[in-house]
């Protein structure tokens, strides 16, 4: 859930809620005039032998510009977690 945390203050991204495991957050700023902002909810689930994080992702509108913006946001953010994790494992 740390990796979760620090990569969502590292992009900017606002928490607007937390449990042990559940994060809310909100993209901070949108660089585009044509897509809504994403709301990401990630869950951390313990298993055997790590972790299974769940993203979903939402934002207000319809249409393929918002529908491919959720899941850019998603893919981005996934992409991320994977590099930390990455990183970590190399420092171990």
């Amino acid at each position: 859930m740390e990796i979760c945390r620090k990569i969502i203050a590292d992009a900017g991204w606002l928490i607007l809620d937390r449990s042990e495991i559940n994060i809310t957050a909100k993209e901070g700023s949108i660089s585009s005039l044509f897509t809504n902002p994403v709301k990401l909810n990630i869950e951390c689930e313990s298993v055997s032998g790590g972790t299974r994080i769940n993203i979903n992702g939402k934002n207000f509108g319809m249409g393929p510009i918002q529908s491919k913006h959720v899941v850019g946001q998603i893919g981005k953010f996934r992409n991320l977690i994977e590099l930390a994790v990455m990183e970590r494992k190399k420092k171990e």
